[in-house]
Order: structure tokens, then C-alpha cells, then sequence
């Protein structure tokens, strides 16, 4: 399935956005960070897919049911950067970059639920969009009590104090490779819809632009999550219906001029319209 011309023209008028001039942002940690430009996210973080399998089956068919599926993401903040994309200072107590409950100053974490379609795939390989209804929260927590458990229990991801939500979709068709050893990239542009009282200014009507890198989590040190905060992770195993994927993460901030601002508006609910037209058809 190809995007449609509405939707190259969301891809373009997203471009423009991010290619404008950028200010900077203070960021107020408890080491005295400053000039926020993004995060840098732990390459020990996780994805995994819910309704693959159904997707797959519904793309025979035509799409007689659903090519729906999603894709979840649960991570932690290994660095602040600056608008350079150089990490902040973080001295002791600092940014704690280690997911072991262990409080070691403050912490950022960050769950993603991205609302995906399958558009086409062969064997282990899948083509797929992202629509504009996805989401991705950030949270501050003094209390750095992100855990990844024995087991495969992770907590403390989706605690502390919200500081950061925001909506993303991929302005072109994006591809990945369930089998083992082949990488994945998904890029990601989006908007920021809540800004917490640690952005100076606020970065609400914003833009972001994150790049997400997914490795096959079949074999290593990686720690597969069994459950997030509680709730269960679906049937993802080594060679079930669904993918499991060892993650890796960044995230630009930038403070576009007003008129890429109207522009990103634009783009978003032309990506909105074309997920509502898949819907009904």
C-alpha cells in the first residue's frame, strides 16, 4: 500500500518544520542542567508489538478486518543533551542512567505507545506507517526507582512527576526485520502537548524528531520485559506471533518559528484524515 499525495505533503511540511531555525530551552535537574536540546535513551530499553499476527492475517485478506497493530516502548534516559546534541553535565547526584532501583539522584523514563498498520510484508519482513494518534509520555523522578527485575518484571517506568507528552507518526512507510540479527530504524516527528514546570520556556506546540533503533532481542544480556507498571506484556517470545526488540533511542527538541508551527498542525491532521479514510475503508 502507498502513501498518498496528502500524505508526501505531511512528510514536506514536517521537513520544513525541523529545518527552521531552532531556540533552546533551560531544563532545571538537580545538577543545574541547562540548554535542553533532547535525550539520549538507554540502549538496554525494550519494544514490542501487540496484534502483528492479526494484522498479517487481515493484509491476505485484504484488510477485510483490521491491518492494525501496535508497538510499545519502554525506556530510560542515559543523557540530557544539549542543542548541539553534546550530553549535559551530570555530576553527582545527577541523572541516574542505570535501571536498577537503586536511587542514585533523579531519573527520566519514558513509555511509548505507537499505533501502527501494516502495509505490506514477506517472511520476517514488514513494511508499516505510524498514524498521528500515537503517544509517548516522559517522566522526572527524584526518587530514581526504574527497575528491570529478575524475570523479566520491569516498574518504576511510568512513575514521578509527568513532565513531557507529546503525539508521533512517521511522515514515510517505515520497515522492519523480525529475524534474528537484522537491524530496525524508525524515524519518528511528532508535537509536544504537555510541558512540565522543568522546561523554561514551555515546550508545549513544539516539535520533536526521534530516531528509534530496534535490535532482535532473541539472545544476549538483553532483559525481556514480561510486564511494564503491572501491565502484562503479551505473548512475545523468542519465535511467537509477535516481535520482541532490545531498543535504543534519541530525541531532538526544537523551537520552531510560528509558521512551521502551523505547518506541523497541518501535517498532523492530514496524517489524522488518512487514518480515518483506512478506517472506514
Amino acid at each position: 500500500m502507498k502513501f498518498s499525495k496528502l500524505t508526501t505533503t505531511v512528510a514536506l511540511a514536517a521537513a520544513a518544520a525541523f529545518s527552521s531555525g531552532a531556540g533552546a530551552f533551560t531544563i532545571t535537574n538537580d545538577d543545574g542542567s541547562n540548554s535542553f536540546g533532547g535525550f539520549d535513551w538507554a540502549s538496554g530499553a525494550a519494544a514490542w508489538t501487540d496484534g502483528l499476527t492479526a494484522a498479517e492475517t487481515a493484509l491476505v485478506g485484504g484488510c477485510v478486518a483490521s491491518c492494525n497493530f501496535t508497538i510499545f516502548y519502554a525506556g530510560w534516559a542515559v543523557a540530557i543533551n544539549d542543542t548541539d546534541g553534546n550530553p549535559l553535565g551530570g555530576a553527582a547526584p545527577g541523572l541516574d542512567v542505570t535501571a536498577n532501583g537503586v536511587d542514585a539522584g533523579y531519573e527520566y523514563t519514558m513509555f511509548a505507545t505507537l499505533n501502527a498498520t501494516l502495509t505490506g510484508f514477506s517472511g520476517t519482513s514488514f513494511t508499516y506507517s505510524i498514524g498521528g494518534s500515537s503517544t509517548f509520555d516522559i517522566w522526572y523522578d527524584t526518587a530514581a526507582n526504574a527497575k528491570i527485575a529478575s524475570g523479566g518484571a520491569w516498574s518504576g517506568f511510568k512513575d514521578g512527576v509527568k513532565q513531557v507528552s507529546g503525539n508521533l507518526f512517521s511522515p514515510t512507510d517505515q520497515s522492519f526485520n523480525t529475524a534474528a540479527g537484522a537491524p530496525n530504524s524508525v524515524s519518528l516527528v511528532g508535537t509536544i502537548s504537555l510541558s512540565g514546570p522543568q522546561f523554561t520556556p514551555a515546550l508545549e506546540g513544539t516539535l520533536i524528531s526521534s530516531t528509534l533503533q530496534l535490535f532482535p532481542a532473541i539472545t544476549g544480556s538483553f532483559s525481556r520485559p514480561t510486564s511494564v507498571d503491572g501491565t502484562v506484556v503479551g505473548d512475545v517470545t523468542a519465535t511467537g506471533p509477535e516481535a520482541m526488540f532490545r531498543a535504543d533511542a534519541n530525541q531532538d527538541f526544537f523551537v520552531p518559528e510560528p509558521t512551521s508551527i502551523a505547518l506541523a498542525g497541518l501535517a498532523l491532521l492530514g496524517v489524522g484524515a488518512v487514518s480515518r479514510r483506512r478506517r472506514r475503508s
